[in-house]
């Protein structure tokens, strides 16, 4: 089974418009077709952004898809930092996919990754994946 990381913008995506590729990519963590891990940051991250005003999601909706991704995680403690991508922010989610040994990083933004693949991990778009 592909053990998966997701980058915050798909996940921001999945929500935004329920019909696109991110909200099916995100459909099969929550049907248990592939593993998602996250960090304790990662975690974190998609609270504080998926409850930016501009955004305009309901607060009930950012409450259940977090506790729904916390119940549904395999949380990874990284066991080492990387400084491999464009946007330092974004080592994280490479810090997490090797420490969990993910077979998958799903961004919107491969630009900001190193080139595909990474020590083994894919580091694809929803629609690539």
């Amino acid at each position: 089974m592909p053990r998966i990381v997701l980058d915050t913008n798909v996940l921001v995506s999945a929500l935004l418009n329920p019909l696109g590729t991110p909200a099916e990519v995100f459909e099969g963590v929550l049907e248990a077709r592939w593993e998602l891990l996250a960090s304790p940051a990662i975690l974190e991250e998609y609270q504080d952004v998926l409850s930016r005003a501009k955004f305009g999601l309901p607060a009930a909706a950012v409450r259940e898809t977090i506790l729904r991704l916390g119940q549904t995680a395999i949380v990874i403690r990284p066991w080492e930092s990387f400084q491999a991508c464009k946007d330092p922010a974004d080592d994280m989610f490479l810090a997490c996919a090797l420490s969990g040994r993910a077979t998958h990083l799903i961004t919107g933004n491969l630009r900001d990754f190193p080139r595909d693949p990474f020590m083994g991990i894919r580091i694809l778009s929803p629609a690539d994946f």
